[in-house]
Parts: C-alpha cells; structure tokens; sequence
C-alpha cells in the first residue's frame, strides 16, 4: 500500500494486516524481519508550513537531504544508518575522517 496518506483505505489496511501480513511474518524468525524508513530534511527552508497552509514569502527550496533508518522486529539488530546527499564531497565534510552513518550522494537527489 503506497501513497499519500489521505489516499490509502485503511479498511484494507487492515485486513491486508490480519490477513496477509501475520502469514507472512510466522515464516521468520523476528530477528530476521527488518523493517526500513526514509525521510527528507530540507536543510535550507527558510519558511515554516505546516500540511494545508499556504505559503507565502517567496518560494521554497528544495535542498535536502534524504536518510534512512533500518532494524530488526525485535530491535536488536539496528542496520548503520544511511544519509543520501547531493555531493560526493561537501565543503562541510572537508576534515571529517568518519561519520557516524554511510553517507552516500546521488546528483539528482
């Protein structure tokens, strides 16, 4: 089930769940069973607004970074996270020696 949020039916959410899901997950051991999530950060919004607001006072900008989190169904195991950037090397990245995720960059990101 993909979409915006508003666009999904959550009566077959649901039964999808009950239905298929729980089948699904009695095949796996729950250390095995990993579930990932992505975000956006737009490093550079300079204006504040919120889900069905205008916005006024010039336009938005798009720059952003995306990361993803990953662990196990038991919380166990917690996968490195994952930063996708823009830039194969940043300014900002000029004498760091290690980061604390995989940092990886893509142009059209």
């Amino acid at each position: 089930m993909v979409g915006e949020s508003s666009a999904v039916n959550m009566t077959e959410v649901n039964k999808w769940k009950t239905e298929v899901l729980e089948l699904l997950l009695m095949k796996y051991p729950k250390e095995n069973v990993f579930n990932m999530d992505e975000t956006g950060l737009f490093y550079r919004l300079m204006t504040i607004s919120f889900k069905g607001e205008k916005c006024s006072g010039g336009e938005l900008s798009n720059e952003r970074i995306t990361g993803a989190l990953c662990a196990n169904m038991l919380g166990t195991e917690k996968m490195e996270p994952i930063v996708i950037g823009k830039y194969g090397k940043p300014r900002c990245f000029k004498n760091v020696t290690n980061l604390p995720c995989v940092y990886k960059f893509n142009k059209k990101a």
